[in-house]
Parts: C-alpha cells; structure tokens; sequence
C-alpha cells in the first residue's frame, strides 16, 4: 500500500479535540445515522493504520470536520480504507470516482467498488450501481441486473431505492406493471419517510383493498425491520 503523503499524515496530527462522527457513508454529505462511530477526542482519534481508521479520517477530511475539508485528501484515505476491506470506504471511494471528488472521474473503477461494496451488502453502494446499469454508465447497459440491484437495495432498507423502484413498477418501466409489488416498496419507503403511502397505493391501483393494503404494510414492516437487524454494509 502507497505509504501516505507526510502532510495527510499532519492533518490527523492536527486534529482538535472536538468530537468528530465518522463512520456513516451516505451519498450525500448531510446524511445521518443512529450507527455513526463518534470520535470523542484526541485519546480516541482514528488508529490510521487500519482501513476502519483510515475510513474514518477518509469521512472526516471529505465534510471538514475536525479537520480542514479536503477533497484530495479524503480520497487518498478512502482509496487505501477501500483497498484494505472496509465496506463503507468502498462506497464512499466509488462515489468519488464516479463524480470525480478529490481527483479524476473514472466510471469503469466507480462500478467496481459500488460492485464490491454492493457484494458486501451496503443499500447506498446497490443503489448507485443500479443507476449505472440503467444509465449504461461506467458498464453495459443492464436493466434486469440494475432492477435487481434497486431491489436488493429497497429491500435492504435504503428509501430512496424502494421509492423509485414502486414509481418504475407502476409506470411498467421493468416490464408488465406491477402494482401489488410497486405499493410494496412504496410503503416500505414509507416507513422511512412518511407520506401518503395508502393514499398513493389506491391512487394507482383503486382496485387495493383495505385489507390488501394492511397485508402489503407488514410486509414492509417485516422487510424493513429484517434490515435493521442485518445491519448496514460498512
């Protein structure tokens, strides 16, 4: 492994006192998590010869906190934490490839480490993939793999995967429209973020019964609750 830069290694000297949450790889920065890993101080700031240290300065470099925002350097913490096996350092090095965050854009290597994360059970990294198989982005284009993967991704707990998903099935961009399957997903989804789940099931499929609807709610209830207990990849 390429030793690191004298002066990415000053900045973890550098770090204050302050708390500093690490540990949540999310694909947007303000992202939150009950399973986010809190630095509490300078006696606990990240052992940055293991990949779970170095994905943690990776995340800390990459928002600014604790230690100044760094793109570049994040990235540089992040390639080697990804290398070195830790899940959520795959997604969050992926994600930087794929936008070109801290260094060149690379597609192809973006869908590797998505693959990779993916293959390790982390919902952000299938659902990124899946774009990308949708898109013909980085891979060949795939719309039965991507719909796999949107499916692995909702059923593992990530909303936005399962929203999208119900929207693709009721509009019958995978195929025949399923709306037992897309109210499925939507109130899984809907669990994370409550809307109008019931609401918008009947508006696409009147047909739906009450008592349909109830049994398609614990459904998602069981599946999401499946998740929880699985954990994220990370």
């Amino acid at each position: 492994m390429k030793r690191p830069l004298p002066f990415i290694v000053a900045f973890a000297a550098a770090m204050p006192a302050q708390a500093v949450a690490c540990g949540w790889w999310g694909e947007n920065l303000d992202e939150k998590s009950s399973d986010a890993v809190i630095v509490e101080s300078m006696t606990d700031k990240p052992d940055l010869s293991t990949p779970e240290g170095m994905a943690r300065m990776a995340r800390a470099c990459r928002i600014g906190d604790g230690v100044p925002q760094d793109d570049l350097v994040a990235r540089r913490w992040a390639g080697p934490a990804a290398r070195g096996g830790h899940v959520g350092a795959m997604n969050d090095y992926a994600q930087m490839l794929e936008q070109g965050i801290g260094g060149p854009q690379d597609l192809a290597a973006a869908a590797e480490w998505y693959e990779r994360a993916a293959e390790a059970g982390n919902a952000q990294a299938m659902h990124s993939l899946a774009h990308m198989h949708f898109d013909g982005r980085g891979v060949a284009r795939d719309w039965a793999k991507a719909a796999d993967l949107m499916r692995r991704s909702a059923a593992a707990g990530h909303a936005s995967a399962a929203e999208e998903l119900a929207l693709m099935l009721w509009r019958g961009d995978l195929g025949e429209r399923e709306p037992n399957e897309a109210c499925l997903w939507w109130l899984t989804a809907d669990l994370k973020t409550p809307s109008d789940g019931a609401d918008t099931c009947r508006a696409h499929d009147p047909g739906l019964t009450d008592g349909q609807i109830a049994e398609l709610r614990q459904r998602a209830v069981d599946l999401v609750d499946g998740a929880s207990h699985r954990g994220p990849g990370s």
